[in-house]
């Protein structure tokens, strides 16, 4: 199946409107990189300028974001989103162009997002397009929680969560975006099962879920809201995933 994003694994594209402004390229050290065509390099530098991709280059010193622990690899992305993270934790109110998060709000989260992949082996990726370069959205592999809280529980479920930028939804993307992540969840982690949730209204994001294999259990309270809950256990998504490739 054809790639088309990159999937890498840090946090800055999950609030990119407030570096949109980026005049010095970001630079960020990769340990290996799947580049989506059936290669892969090891210990390259990414460099970013301007949201987009310029080039790929040996590893080098004086590098901005240093993940020459993790990968960097292909994945796809579709609308999906935890209220929470839209909102200015000082005022209540939604970010909007007009009221986008500081850079420093920027630079909390992905120090978060830093701090959970070392302590945890998951998190957030960002997405970028390979054609273009552009950064279009980010997914995540992270534990629910119970209440309206930014704080990980480890003794909730692994849940797969994904969003797009506003210009890349209804392409059809979000099924692919769900079996890459779920891959990394089984294949990657050795996750017993996943769970995804949604609005109880979120139509297309319960078909993805379905198309996924994954089995409605109704209302649950996640996040403080009750939302439709869906789930999947790794047994049932490996005999999904070999009945495909005879397929």
């Amino acid at each position: 199946m054809k790639r088309t994003f990159l999937l890498s694994a840090f946090a800055i594209v999950v609030t990119a409107s407030s570096l949109s402004a980026q005049t010095n390229p970001v630079v960020i050290r990769a340990g290996s990189l799947i580049d989506g065509k059936g290669g892969m390099q090891t210990n390259v530098a990414i460099v970013v300028q301007d949201s987009k991709i310029v080039r790929i280059e040996p590893a080098r010193a004086g590098v901005t974001y240093d993940l020459s622990t993790q990968t960097v690899m292909p994945g796809l992305i579709d609308t999906h989103t935890h209220i929470f993270d839209h909102f200015n934790r000082s005022n209540g109110r939604l970010h909007t162009a007009n009221e986008p998060e500081t850079l420093e709000q920027t630079q909390g989260m992905i120090e978060r997002v830093q701090a959970r992949w070392a302590d945890f082996g998951y998190s957030w990726w960002s997405f970028i397009e390979l054609a273009t370069g552009d950064v279009v959205g980010a997914g995540c592999i992270q534990n629910l929680r119970r209440g309206d809280s930014p704080l990980p529980d480890r003794s909730c479920p692994l849940e797969i969560g994904w969003r797009l930028r506003r210009d890349r939804w209804h392409q059809g993307l979000a099924t692919e975006a769900a079996h890459a992540m779920s891959a990394f969840a089984f294949d990657e982690l050795n996750a017993t099962e996943l769970f995804a949730v949604c609005d109880p209204d979120n139509a297309a994001s319960a078909s993805v879920m379905r198309r996924l294999g994954m089995d409605s259990l109704g209302l649950d309270t996640w996040y403080g809201h009750a939302l439709a809950t869906y789930r999947i256990a790794a047994d049932a998504w490996r005999a999904r995933r070999a009945a495909a490739d005879l397929g």
